[in-house]
């Protein structure tokens, strides 16, 4: 699987693509994460759960080692900026937070 989740720094999860170097998902809770996983991974209970603890624990690579909290994020978007340029980056970061307080306010 070439992709993971990333936790946002809004505390909520990004899907980032190692195929296309990018997020292909944002904003989603760790209940969405898991039913991603499970409808569209082809994952049970358990699978889905590690792979979504992982981002939400900012697990480094190939690893249980808890991160800083960032680490993965900033992996992800160096890889946007290294691949894409910084425009997209920011282009990203607007939908996020437009998308959150968009769910904010929703609530």
């Amino acid at each position: 699987m070439a992709w993971r989740f990333v936790k946002q720094p809004n505390g909520l999860l990004a899907r980032f693509s190692d195929i296309v170097d990018n997020y292909t998902h944002v904003n989603m809770s760790t209940e969405e994460a898991i039913s991603y996983c499970l409808k569209n991974e082809d994952m049970v209970d358990l699978q889905a759960s590690v792979k979504v603890e992982a981002g939400v624990k900012d697990y480094g690579p190939f690893s249980t080692t808890v991160g800083t909290g960032h680490d993965r994020w900033d992996d992800c978007n160096e890889k946007i900026v290294s691949n894409h340029g910084p425009e997209e980056l920011s282009k990203i970061l607007k939908e996020i937070e437009s998308d959150f307080n968009k769910k904010k306010v929703s609530l």
